[in-house]
């Protein structure tokens, strides 16, 4: 009654009485979760979502820690992508991790977290994480080109030109395709 009524507080209050009653209710967490999220408390979120999973586990609730892995997999994507946005890559790093840590194996988390990690001039994990993302995506080279395109781009800072070359070759498709041109005929002149 309280989440509904955005008595958040008294929300969190009834759902601790419901955890001194009945120590492992896995679903009293998750709604604790849900709350310090619209709270925008993202670490009380992450701690209500781990003692969801937690009792679930113990009570073999698997519905219940399922919604709290992806819960805490989504939000903290999501808060990845607003960090990106800002150009906060710190943020933006610890937020893609925590939700590959919580199971997302999205080619687009690994490509986020790679494009991070070139903007933090970190090319040698950056590399890592594309090429996980180009591993998980089934889909043809052209739907991967913005994941060789970042590809060519940390090659291109380590100064591994003919690497750089083949990625910005795989990258000349769609939105990709004049950028990836300049750098292959203009900027790094490859064969």
């Amino acid at each position: 009654v309280q989440l509904k009524e955005k008595d958040y507080n008294g929300a969190l209050v009834a759902y601790n009485k419901s955890l001194e009653l009945v120590p492992n209710l896995a679903k009293a967490e998750l709604r604790k979760g849900q709350v310090y999220k619209i709270k925008g408390d993202l670490d009380q979120m992450l701690a209500s979502l781990d003692k969801a999973i937690e009792s679930g586990m113990i009570t073999h609730d698997r519905k219940t820690v399922t919604q709290a892995e992806k819960l805490a997999r989504n939000t903290m994507y999501n808060s990845a992508v607003s960090s990106i946005e800002k150009k906060d890559w710190v943020k933006a790093e610890n937020y893609l991790k925590i939700s590959i840590e919580y199971g997302n194996q999205s080619p687009v988390a690994y490509y986020q977290l790679g494009k991070v990690y070139n903007n933090q001039k970190k090319w040698d994990i950056a590399l890592k994480n594309i090429l996980r993302a180009v591993e998980l995506d089934k889909g043809e080279v052209p739907a991967k080109a913005k994941y060789f395109f970042e590809l060519g781009n940390s090659y291109k800072a380590q100064g591994k030109n003919a690497q750089a070359c083949d990625a910005y070759k795989k990258a000349r498709y769609g939105a990709y395709k004049a950028n990836a041109k300049y750098q292959i005929e203009t900027v790094l002149k490859c064969k």
